[in-house]
């Protein structure tokens, strides 16, 4: 707790809680939570079977985990690679990036551009500053309030994008495209659903 300069923490079988820290924190875990809050440089996390969550992290995170859920709130620009685990991300100050396997992604307020990839379960995104890119298979996909162009990819599941101040190109199979207040031009591809815009 209080600690300053780069820190570097390792453990297994066990939890992991880091409360503050003017400087870089590197935490390797396993088979354990990891909880890390009021981090003033880049926070990197590896873990595996065991959530982990960020606070007040002005320098970003990069979080890799497997078998685990993550959770981000007032971090800088951050990157989330996880499995089998929900993604819960904003606000983040900056860009996002989030590639996620049998799990949801959920962001809000995201200052900067968001790439948003999952399979196996749902995108919801509010709030992009700019662009947004997303890639989805088997899940629902819905955007609200992107700053720039939407670029969309889905499979097996509907896609629902309001307030996009850019263009869109949104391409799904067997699925339901729905378009609201594009500011620019549309490209919408799908086959076994429909269209509306």
């Amino acid at each position: 707790a209080q600690g300053r300069g780069r820190q570097r923490l390792e453990n297994s079988f066990g939890s992991v809680e880091v409360a503050g820290n003017a400087g870089e924190v590197t935490v390797s875990n396993a088979n354990g939570a990891v909880t890390a809050s009021d981090v003033t440089g880049r926070l990197t996390v590896n873990d595996r079977f065991g959530k982990v969550t960020a606070a007040r992290v002005r320098g970003g995170a990069t979080v890799v985990n497997a078998n685990g859920a993550v959770e981000l709130s007032e971090v800088g620009p951050s990157t989330v690679t996880t499995s089998f685990g929900a993604v819960v991300a904003g606000p983040v100050s900056g860009d996002l990036t989030v590639n996620n396997r049998n799990g949801s992604v959920e962001t809000r307020s995201v200052t900067g551009a968001a790439e948003l990839n999952t399979s196996f379960g749902g995108v919801t995104a509010t709030g992009i500053g700019r662009q947004l890119s997303c890639t989805v298979s088997n899940g629902r996909i819905s955007a609200v309030k992107v700053g720039g162009r939407a670029v969309v990819r889905n499979s097996f599941g509907p896609v629902d994008l309001r307030d996009v101040e850019g263009d869109v190109d949104v391409e799904t199979s067997n699925g339901a495209i729905k378009v609201q207040n594009v500011h620019g031009q549309a490209l919408l591809k799908t086959s076994f659903g429909t269209v509306e815009a």
